[in-house]
């Protein structure tokens, strides 16, 4: 005699272990993703994560190289929020980063820092 439920808890079991196989490898892909972005930005001495708060609210986890140029991280804010670069100002510990070409470790931005954003009027 076949025993049906024996049968059905092996393939749940197969679909559980398929489904987390899945969301690693997809993890992982988006890891991968971040770090080949950070790298286009010039990086190669490690990446860092920044977090940045907009107006709005709503907080933004940046991945860039650790030489990052404040121009590069107003670039992506711009880009995630749907403004243009220029029409973004970013402040860390009440210091306005205005020098886009300067590196954020100039303005003293550590990994992990905050760092709020500011649009400005074109």
């Amino acid at each position: 005699m076949l025993r049906h439920s024996g049968l059905s808890g092996d393939f749940a079991d197969l679909g559980l272990r398929h489904s987390r196989e899945a969301a690693i490898q997809q993890a992982a892909a988006a890891a991968a993703q971040e770090h080949a972005a950070a790298a286009a930005l010039g990086g190669g001495g490690g990446v860092c994560l920044v977090h940045v708060k907009a107006l709005s609210g709503r907080r933004l986890s940046l991945h860039l190289p650790s030489n990052a140029r404040v121009g590069d991280a107003k670039g992506l804010v711009a880009e995630q929020e749907g403004l243009a670069a220029e029409a973004v100002q970013l402040v860390c510990g009440g210091r306005v980063l205005l020098a886009d070409g300067r590196a954020l470790r100039d303005y003293g931005v550590t990994p992990g820092a905050l760092l709020f954003m500011i649009p400005t009027a074109l």
